[in-house]
């Protein structure tokens, strides 16, 4: 009878630092990297379970919310058809976040990522994340952070954004960079949870 499988146990350093990703304890641009490599260390060892149906939370940095929002869409259709963008309809700023009772299983509607006073329900939301410049983001072959967490103002904290590089699927193509912009919300049942307000092609995070 053969030995059961085994994964390859992981330096306990290493280790660490993933788990630390994993919580979103790790700030600035190391803390980037590691959300980024612990969502490549899930994929190695076939362990994608863990990043289903993934919601904000208080414990989550920035970065961790960028990490695990491109984690899903480079993964959209698993483990069901545009999964991933339901999962980035999840971080992203639901309307009036704030006054809400609790936090909805679903929300209604979100901030559109074309960076406009506009609010979408999901199916409006797909359709965005399915056209340019956004549908580089699905399924891409690759994605990795390029820039430390910015704060643009020291009077407001509240408002971060931090940029990515993408190679969109199909091999071949350059790569694009994209600047996430985030708000923190201060109020509900999202307080203090990093939430998705646009997302910017270029890299806008070193301006």
């Amino acid at each position: 009878m053969a030995p059961p499988q085994q994964q390859r146990r992981q330096p306990r350093c290493r280790r660490r630092r993933l788990q630390a990703a994993a919580a979103g304890d790790s700030p600035g641009e190391e803390g980037s990297a590691l959300a980024s490599e612990f969502h490549s260390f899930i994929n190695e060892q076939g362990m994608p379970e863990l990043l289903r149906d993934r919601r904000p939370t208080h414990l989550m940095s920035p970065l961790a919310c960028i990490a695990a929002q491109m984690g899903a869409l480079q993964r959209n259709d698993w483990p069901e058809r545009d999964a991933g963008v339901q999962t980035a309809f999840q971080f992203t700023l639901c309307q009036h976040a704030e006054e809400l009772l609790s936090a909805q299983a679903s929300p209604g509607r979100v901030r559109s990522w074309a960076a406009r006073e506009e609010w979408l329900p999901l199916p409006d939301f797909s359709n965005q994340l399915h056209s340019p410049p956004f549908a580089a983001l699905l399924n891409c072959d690759s994605w990795r952070p390029t820039s430390p967490l910015v704060f643009p103002s020291q009077r407001h904290t509240n408002k971060a954004v931090a940029a990515v590089e993408v190679v969109p699927a199909g091999g071949g193509q350059h790569a694009q960079a994209y600047t996430f912009c985030l708000e923190r919300v201060t109020a509900g049942p999202y307080k203090n949870c990093w939430l998705t307000v646009g997302v910017r092609q270029g890299d806008y995070a070193g301006v």
